[in-house]
């Protein structure tokens, strides 16, 4: 029993390690707030499951060079807030997979740029509009819109195999 445990706790750090953590945000900065929640709804079953991750990455957009922000799959659905540097502009990357195991893994993505202001909290989901298709959104909370400089990007891609979702 003691085995299984730290064997669990070797291999829980061994992913940790894997994944690069959001950076801190000294605590003397203007800061705002990306609110992260969960956007789909189609979830787990039998053969099935659903992963959503929420990222922020460098002015390069490099897949090597982002920082999760949060991540979301069958067992956790709460709200998950980041703080941010205010004043410059912020690279979210949203990515929502679908594997099932008759028609293979599906994936939709997005990214976003836009500049933070001080003190204001931005709701980000990437809401799942029907099974494998999804858009992201960015609202300032206090206002109830989008960001004025808000650029957004659908990225479309598919993992193997590629082949289109069983119609339902």
């Amino acid at each position: 029993m003691k085995i299984r445990l730290v064997l669990a706790a070797l291999g829980c750090l061994a992913v940790a390690a894997c994944v690069t953590a959001d950076q801190e945000v000294d605590a003397t900065s203007p800061t705002g707030t990306l609110q992260f929640e969960k956007g789909y709804t189609t979830g787990y079953g039998w053969g099935r499951a659903t992963f959503q991750e929420y990222a922020i990455a460098d002015e390069s957009w490099a897949c090597d060079r982002v920082s999760q922000a949060a991540s979301f799959s069958w067992a956790n659905a709460a709200p998950i807030e980041r703080r941010i540097a205010a004043g410059s502009p912020v690279r979210l990357v949203a990515n929502t997979t679908y594997v099932e195991t008759n028609t293979g893994a599906f994936e939709c993505a997005a990214r976003a740029t836009f500049t933070p202001e001080a003190g204001r909290t931005y709701r980000v989901v990437h809401a799942e509009l029907s099974p494998a298709t999804c858009e992201l959104r960015v609202i300032d909370t206090s206002t109830g819109a989008p960001p004025a400089d808000l650029e957004l990007q659908q990225l479309y891609g598919c993992s193997a195999p590629m082949r289109q979702p069983r119609a339902r």
